[in-house]
């Protein structure tokens, strides 16, 4: 299973942060279905344009690159 996650920086000063699911979990550091992704300047519920437009560009190209086949 491909999975994403995407984080963002609402609450950086508590526990959000670039690396946290890796640090989380460190056997899944080359785990080619497993990305993650920080938008720092975001709020969790990407109100301005530009983090939602942000957040658009990354999915459409995690899409994209992901092989979602069925074993």
């Amino acid at each position: 299973m491909n999975l994403y996650f995407i984080y963002n920086g609402s609450e950086h000063d508590v526990y959000t942060y670039e690396g946290q699911l890796v640090d989380t979990f460190p056997e899944q550091k080359n785990n080619p279905r497993l990305q993650e992704g920080y938008i720092k300047e975001a709020d969790h519920t990407f109100i301005l344009q530009q983090d939602r437009d942000k957040l658009t560009r990354w999915l459409t190209q995690w899409f994209k690159q992901s092989d979602f086949d069925r074993r």
